[in-house]
């Protein structure tokens, strides 16, 4: 670059003036999407792993009047990415809420999973409002205005 500066110094010290004058200038929506798409391909990064391990994502379905809820061979991706890296096992789980139920009460023993998928509900809502591919091989949600819980 020095070289063609040397052969054309005034479009060059033009070109510094401009450089110079516009650092600071960034669009709003160029540096939006820059953050949005670290984030996006860092997390397909993420679940690249996972998927490697023989586990499968969605895109669920989303119901805007519907309010059924369901997901089949479902995980939480922070303990997924833990097993698969260990070559261990993963148990998916299946749920499904149909017509008037709107409650999971989960009871089960000390580490059996009960806040695992408290987790996993709420990575299903939050991933989904995002965007992204969900856990699982075949979701569908309503997505809610809240999510309650009580341990």
């Amino acid at each position: 670059m020095d070289y063609v500066a040397r052969l054309f110094p005034e479009i060059s010290c033009r070109l510094d003036d401009f450089c110079n004058r516009n650092i600071d200038f960034l669009d709003k929506t160029v540096t939006t999407f820059d953050r949005e798409m670290q984030f996006y391909i860092s997390y397909l990064e993420y679940i690249g792993v996972i998927r490697r391990g023989g586990l499968e994502f969605c895109y669920p379905d989303i119901f805007h009047s519907k309010k059924d809820i369901h997901c089949y061979e479902t995980f939480d991706i922070v303990l997924a990415h833990k097993l698969v890296r260990r070559d261990a096992e993963v148990v998916p789980d299946d749920f499904y809420l149909q017509n008037e139920e709107r409650v999971f009460i989960i009871t089960g023993p000390d580490q059996g999973g009960k806040t695992t998928f408290a987790r996993l509900f709420a990575k299903l809502h939050g991933l989904t409002c995002l965007g992204c591919p969900v856990p699982g091989r075949r979701a569908g949600l309503f997505l809610t205005d809240g999510v309650f819980t009580h341990f």
